[in-house]
């Protein structure tokens, strides 16, 4: 646990005022307090000398359902390598400034981690400056992401050894998106994702450009389709291919 800095003295001008978010224990809150403690969107009130308030939400998604949320900071909820930066957004907000988006890993009570979305908005609580946060658990999205990276490493890693390429077709406009795998093969593609339609076949040899053209217009969905065909390779070589297509 990190130890609470001095309070702020100085409000920050046309901030918010959330006073009633922290009303003392036992006091009648405002419905719109009432409505933030239902609601699933996770929030905490932070100030300078530590957290004030976290609805049901955010003890939640901080595995912290019970106990006192007084003297914790909020950095004590994110992994020790990244506090220096959400400290420095805080000191930010503190001073007014406006928020952003900030992704980090989170630490729950009980010490495990997981992927949270931190954004902070200047308000003000009892004349004072504080940090409106509001978190999101993207644990899902970014174990996803890296799913995606690692097949993308995986695809490129065998396309290398089986010196193999491979393509998405956009349809109707016809444009190809090469793997790195089909670029290094045929040398003919631009790097940036996705080739000129009109240059989209430039690797296939000329005379067999139609036939290719038109087994993707005879492809019916979840068929596979497959025939031999002239290419030119990286150096201009002349390259004969099997080529393997499925219409989605």
């Amino acid at each position: 646990m990190t130890a609470p800095q001095e309070p702020w003295n100085t409000a920050v001008e046309g901030a918010v005022d959330v006073s009633a978010l922290v009303a003392p224990a036992g006091a009648t809150v405002p419905w719109f307090a009432a409505v933030l403690e239902h609601s699933e969107v996770a929030l905490a009130l932070v100030q300078a000398d530590g957290v004030r308030y976290a609805n049901p939400a955010a003890r939640r998604l901080l595995a912290w359902t019970d106990g006192p949320l007084e003297q914790h900071q909020l950095t004590d909820w994110v992994a020790p390598e990244d506090r220096p930066l959400i400290a420095e957004q805080l000191r930010r907000r503190l001073a007014g400034e406006p928020g952003q988006f900030w992704e980090v890993q989170g630490l729950r009570r009980d010490g495990s981690r997981f992927d949270v979305r931190l954004y902070g908005q200047s308000v003000q609580v009892e004349g004072q400056p504080a940090d409106l946060v509001t978190l999101f658990d993207v644990s899902e999205t970014r174990q996803a992401l890296r799913q995606a990276q690692w097949n993308a490493e995986l695809l490129d890693h065998s396309e290398h050894l089986s010196r193999s390429g491979s393509y998405v077709l956009s349809c109707p406009e016809g444009r190809v998106r090469p793997s790195a795998g089909l670029r290094q093969l045929v040398g003919t593609l631009a790097d940036v994702g996705a080739a000129d339609p009109q240059e989209a076949w430039a690797w296939v040899a000329p005379e067999d450009r139609a036939r290719v053209r038109q087994a993707w217009r005879e492809a019916r969905a979840d068929e596979p389709f497959q025939l031999q065909h002239r290419a030119f390779g990286s150096q201009g070589q002349s390259l004969q291919v099997m080529h393997r297509g499925v219409l989605q």
